[in-house]
């Protein structure tokens, strides 16, 4: 799907044929031919946040970046996949 859709814009259109894929919304089976028509409405990109001091202050209450990068593991644990624990009492 993704090679028949890239670099589309906005009022951009294109009819292509593929295999329905697997757990989709179509009603056909997966893996059956189906035919799409798509026009692109809008386009839309993530821009992550700087990473300063207004950032640390927005998502934790510290005061700076460094503070924030400084309390990071006391909240996560010693891996960063580890998920913060709740009402941990960590402070800036």
């Amino acid at each position: 799907f993704d090679e028949h859709v890239t670099g589309l814009g906005v009022g951009g259109t294109a009819t292509f044929r593929t295999a329905s894929p697997a757990g989709g919304a179509a009603p056909e089976p997966a893996g059956a031919e189906v035919e799409y028509d798509v026009r692109v409405t809008g386009v839309h990109q993530r821009v992550p946040p700087d990473l300063d001091d207004a950032f640390a202050r927005g998502v934790s209450g510290c005061d700076t970046l460094d503070a924030l990068r400084e309390r990071m593991p006391r909240i996560c644990g010693p891996t960063p996949r580890a998920r913060p624990t709740a009402g941990c009492g960590t402070t800036c």
